[in-house]
């Protein structure tokens, strides 16, 4: 008699449809990366303030035999972005959201590039939820119904937009069902014409049509000469643990640069939330600002990643800046094979640009405000060149080298922030879902009455670390606040996985365990 293999398939994310379409996929027969893929997907439908295939995408994969590739999906200006048009127009600043804000696409190709680097499953397979959802409707989320309550309506320029959430003027509210037959018709387009579609056919002609019509300098030859990166992380030994993220032009070295910093200075991952929280803010403070005023697309300005994720030094600059509203989806999967993923896919803030495509359904990023107008910054907006950006997923592995763990979070500015408290609750004997629901800090001013060393905390912080930031200005918020970040886990437990979501979001964790 043979004997039955118990297989395992871990899925955590933002919003629990986008939980249960992943977990589907293992019940098919897929793997942790058909699971991410298509729990992305179906967030790009039912989580639309957070992310579209409109969007960006940065991943992490470990295949089964420990080999880790960085897939790289942010979109690039158009080749034909003029700085003098932009700075006549807008002065030193691009805007929060509208036409000029939208960057190319690069999400559908770095799904493609997940794709084949390790699904099990055919292409089309993992649209089917998505497209299910878009045609007949999803429910409106405790976060989404936030959304769209706080969202600047009567500064958009998408009638589309407006008709999809304020049906009769009126704003959809929590538990309110919407449908967007236009996107499912489009998702059903790329999943049997595969991602060329967009970016070489018929949807990608619909939508430069749409984009140009409305004002954009984007065009055909922006789509069909986009590919995506494959790269190396960046990692660094902390204890018995290896964490690893994403290279600039994401800021996934502001969490090396932190873990760095305790190294060098002989700190805990708990003394440095508890009564060493003044280093935690010291540290991301300078890494906000080397973030802001350094980092850019590596074809164009040398990124010396050695210096970004050097420990925190004496000498520590105070220049302004602010902690962006982003709004991204973070999704952790792993299986008992070893196949693991962090996805970060966004469109950066609520609703992106602000616009979308009546014929596409399709929702647009506003990633090009990340850039800047300073012909002397290094991220200054040019031709093909990608902004600085905010996305950056995570792996952590133990000391023998295999996974211990997946995160993946939201949060804009603050996600090595939250990433840096995740690691250090867990790695002190947290539980995932005391780890996901414990008090957060975030390090930076979100507005202009705030001071540069504004430290929000939640409410429920303690004593010791609010004694530590003594000399910061302290700003207190209700606990389990939605822009602390909505994050995700995935924990190998021995011969088990655990998953779970974080309760400032609308999602779960779910483990499916199959004989095979």
């Amino acid at each position: 008699m043979e004997l039955q293999v118990i297989y395992q398939g871990a899925i955590a994310t933002a919003h629990d449809s986008a939980t249960k379409a992943g977990a589907e996929t293992y019940k098919r027969g897929g793997n942790a990366v058909d699971a991410a893929l298509a729990a992305a997907l179906a967030l790009a439908v039912v989580y639309p303030h957070n992310t579209s295939i409109g969007g960006d995408a940065v991943i992490i994969v470990r295949t089964p035999e420990g080999e880790v590739r960085c897939i790289n999906a942010t979109g690039w200006a158009s080749k034909n972005i003029d700085l003098d048009a932009l700075t006549s127009r807008y002065g030193q600043c691009l805007p929060d959201r509208g036409i000029d804000t939208i960057t190319l696409p690069g999400a559908i190709r770095g799904f493609e590039s997940l794709h084949q680097i390790g699904a099990q499953l055919p292409w089309e397979a993992h649209f089917d939820e998505a497209v299910h959802l878009a045609l007949h409707g999803s429910t409106v989320g405790r976060s989404l119904a936030s959304a769209i309550a706080a969202f600047p309506w009567q500064d958009s320029g998408s009638t589309s937009l407006q008709q999809l959430f304020l049906p009769n003027g009126a704003p959809l509210r929590e538990g309110d069902r919407f449908v967007q037959p236009e996107l499912a018709a489009t998702l059903d387009t790329i999943a049997h014409k595969g991602a060329d579609s967009f970016y070489q056919g018929s949807v990608m002609q619909d939508v430069v049509s749409g984009l140009q019509a409305m004002g954009s300098v984007l065009e055909e030859s922006d789509f069909t000469d986009y590919c995506v990166e494959l790269v190396a992380p960046i990692s660094t030994a902390i204890g018995d643990l290896t964490v690893l993220t994403s290279p600039p032009n994401t800021q996934g070295f502001s969490l090396i640069k932190y873990l760095n910093t305790l190294k060098a200075e002989r700190v805990s991952l708990a003394e440095g939330l508890h009564n060493r929280a003044d280093l935690f803010a010291s540290c991301f403070f300078e890494s906000n600002r080397l973030r802001d005023s350094e980092l850019a697309d590596p074809h164009f300005s040398v990124q010396d990643t050695e210096y970004f994720c050097s420990p925190l030094g004496a000498q520590r600059s105070a220049l302004p800046q602010q902690i962006g509203d982003g709004d991204t989806v973070g999704i952790a999967a792993a299986d008992s094979d070893g196949w693991a993923v962090s996805l970060i896919f966004s469109v950066f803030k609520s609703f992106g640009a602000g616009i979308r495509d009546s014929r596409t359904g399709v929702l647009f990023q506003d990633r090009g405000t990340a850039f800047s107008l300073s012909s002397l910054s290094p991220n200054v907006i040019a031709a093909r060149k990608r902004p600085r950006h905010t996305l950056m997923p995570v792996l952590v592995l133990d000391d023998k080298d295999e996974l211990a763990w997946v995160q993946a979070t939201m949060g804009g500015s603050g996600q090595p922030q939250i990433h840096a408290q995740l690691l250090s609750h867990i790695s002190c004997g947290a539980t995932l879902s005391e780890a996901l629901a414990a008090p957060r800090m975030n390090v930076g001013a979100r507005g202009i009455a705030d001071a540069l060393n504004t430290v929000y905390v939640e409410r429920s912080v303690s004593a010791l670390p609010r004694q530590a930031l003594s000399k910061w200005a302290l700003r207190e918020v209700p606990d389990l606040t939605d822009w602390m970040g909505h994050a995700n886990i995935v924990r190998v437990a021995g011969s088990m996985l655990e998953a779970a979501a974080d309760p400032r979001s609308d999602g779960a964790g779910m483990v499916v365990r199959l004989n095979r």
